[in-house]
């Protein structure tokens, strides 16, 4: 692999796991909706460069995201803000096998 691709991969889970903690130091400051919004404004931003906006879908993706990503983000947050940072990434990373388990 090169240097680079190392890199990439090693990025991945550090950012991701960082998430929590500056979430659970801005919960410090904000409520839980609005560091919530404030995080999907600021990736919409980033995003907004490098894809194309599907015109055609925009319904669709409105409802998809208001069920799928506003809820479980809300609940996440909301949550995020009663209990510890460490306990809630093990909480969110658990979706995955019960998800299996009950699928």
């Amino acid at each position: 692999m090169k240097t680079r691709d190392l890199f990439i991969a090693a990025s991945v889970p550090l950012i991701w796991g960082l998430g929590f903690t500056i979430a659970k130091a801005g919960l410090a400051e904000f409520p839980p909706l609005f560091l919530m919004g404030m995080r999907f404004t600021l990736a919409a931003a980033l995003v907004i460069w490098f894809l194309p906006i599907p015109r055609g879908h925009l319904k669709d993706i409105f409802w998809i995201a208001l069920i799928g990503s506003s809820i479980q983000y809300g609940l996440t947050f909301t949550g995020l803000s009663q209990i510890d940072a460490s306990l809630a990434v093990i909480i969110v990373h658990l979706e995955v096998p019960f998800s299996v388990l009950l699928a």
